[in-house]
């Protein structure tokens, strides 16, 4: 089943464009962001990855950046770089469906640009 065109968001990496929906969650008093990603058009298997958003605002405080929102809207690198970390670890976007979870990625982003990509 296809994400919801209605409240979902889009972005283009590599010239193919991409859907995404983001939500929060609170395990054990920490939130956690969740990102569904799939292809905009004619989408087959998504990802999903968790962050805690803590982690988050912590990388983005040190380029001077702030969060204005809870995860219900993450930023376009993070999004951006899970993405391309789903295509770096077996994400196939354009094969067979299902979801591909790639599990909590707080250590596997690369935060180093971000300034200039948020």
């Amino acid at each position: 089943m296809a994400l919801p065109k209605k409240g979902s968001r889009s972005i283009t990496v590599d010239n193919i464009k991409y859907r995404w929906v983001g939500d929060l969650t609170n395990f054990e008093g920490e939130n956690f962001g969740v990102l569904l990603i799939e292809l905009y058009n004619e989408p087959r298997q998504k990802i999903r990855a968790t962050f805690s958003w803590t982690q988050i605002s912590k990388e983005y405080k040190k380029v001077n950046q702030k969060l204005s929102k809870v995860f219900d809207n993450p930023p376009p690198y993070i999004v951006r770089q899970t993405i391309l970390y789903g295509l770096m670890n077996g994400w196939k976007p354009y094969s067979g469906g299902g979801l591909l979870d790639l599990g909590n990625l707080d250590h596997k982003l690369d935060y180093e640009n971000m300034k200039e990509q948020s």
